[in-house]
This record gives structure tokens, sequence and C-alpha cells, in this order.
């Protein structure tokens, strides 16, 4: 896949991410297409695209998202990372397979970029594991599969 294909992929994400991915969200949760394509991405082609895709995805977020700078791309560098453990092995179809990997690179992606958005403020960090990483990187993880399965074909669906 050429680099430009990779970049059409990641500046659909972000715009989408910035703009129709809100109606989405519930009660201040909403999946993460940005870090859906990084992991995508990483478990096609592996783990050096994957970081180096994932850090200039981030870069570009930061710089448009209203987040600080530098922790969309420290957090999917730390995703695709642990995607990456799985790059270029052979599921076969089978989605049960692949979910504990895709929950652990989810789920290290939340948990760094919530903690260090927590830092300084006074939320606990229960509250902020049970209010925010779970249900971001279970609802990321939903939309993970439904992409999965409503476009086989796509170089995101690729199975």
């Amino acid at each position: 896949m050429p680099v430009l294909s990779y970049f059409f992929i990641f500046a659909a994400a972000i715009i989408l991410q910035l703009t129709v991915i809100p109606l989405f969200s519930v009660q201040e949760v909403a999946p993460n297409l940005i870090l859906i394509a990084v992991v995508s991405v990483t478990l096609l082609r592996g783990k050096v695209v994957g970081i180096m895709c994932g850090f200039f995805a981030g870069v570009c977020f930061d710089f448009f998202g209203t987040g600080f700078v530098g922790i969309s791309s420290l957090t999917n560098t730390l995703a695709a990372f642990i995607a990456g453990f799985w790059a270029g092995e052979q599921f076969d179809r089978r989605m049960t397979i692949i979910l504990g990997p895709l929950f652990a690179s989810i789920f290290v992606h939340d948990f760094f970029y919530y903690n260090i958005l927590r830092i300084g403020a006074s939320v606990g960090f229960w509250k902020t594991l049970f209010r925010h990483i779970f249900p971001n990187t279970v609802y990321t993880l939903v939309f993970m599969m439904m992409i999965y399965m409503l476009l086989p074909k796509s170089p995101l669906g690729r199975r």
C-alpha cells in the first residue's frame, strides 16, 4: 500500500473523528477512528509501518484537534507497538481470536491517554478507569468489529 493511500486513510479518519464521530458519542464516550486505522494498518503491514503511521496520524490529530499536542502521537504509537506483536498473523476469519490483541492495544492507548490527561486534575484513578478507559475501549472495539464486518474487502477490513 503506497504512502499516498495511507495519507488518504488517515486524513479521512481525522476529518471523520472531528466531524462525524461526535454524533456517535454516548455520555462523552466515542469510538476512535484514528486508533482503528492505526491498529488496522499495523496488523496488515507490520509494527514499523504501524508505529510511523500512528505517530504521524497522532501529530496531525493533535494539531487539528483540541487536545494537548503530543498525547495522541504517543498513545497511537504505543497502541501500534502492542498491535505489532500480532502483525502478519493469519486469523482466518476467527474474530474471537483477534479480540484479545485488539482489546489490549486499544486499552493501552486509552489507559495512557486518559491518565496523562488526568495529571494535575483531582479525578481519581478508579473513576477514570471505569468512566472513560473501559467504556472507550469497548466502544472502539465494537466500532472496529462493525467496520471489519461491513467492509471486509477494504484496507481497514481486510482479514
